[in-house]
């Protein structure tokens, strides 16, 4: 046990996530019930605050597909092609290496179809409260909410 927990997709908007664009629900039985798909509309995506390194758990879904992870506080990026998913279901980690530190990792889908399953962070994370939440839904502050 590397004494990370896992946020689905689904549970993301609890670490204050800011989704942007076309996710699609999709069945996926078995990692949870559902993941997000990116759709065709845009190049949608998804910010997370985490505090310290992390795991994004990602695939290609049924095509295949590429996407962008950029952490938006120390500048590290990577955009890879990944595997289209075959009978397995294969889910692909991708490693977030970040010291200590808070701030915004964002995920960008750059192909329609890639599936965002959730994230897994080494450290114990701050959770939303739905103050937070909704200013975060709002793109603004939380102390500046009314």
């Amino acid at each position: 046990d590397a004494g990370c927990e896992t946020w689905f997709a689904h549970q993301a908007g609890a670490l204050g996530a800011v989704y942007q664009g076309d996710w699609r629900l999709h069945w996926h039985q078995g990692f949870g019930p559902f993941v997000w798909k990116a759709g065709s509309i845009d190049h949608p995506s998804v910010t997370i605050p985490i505090s310290g390194p992390c795991q994004f758990l990602v695939s290609g879904g049924e095509k295949g597909g590429k996407i962008l992870l950029t952490d938006e506080v120390t500048g590290y990026e990577m955009s890879p092609m990944l595997s289209p998913e075959g009978p397995g279901r294969q889910v692909t980690q991708l490693v977030v290496p970040r010291t200590i530190g808070y701030g915004p990792i964002k995920l960008t889908a750059l192909s329609p179809g890639v599936l965002f399953y959730g994230v897994r962070p080494q450290e114990p994370q701050p959770v939303a409260t739905p103050r937070r939440a909704l200013a975060a839904r709002r793109g603004t502050r939380a102390d500046r909410c009314a």
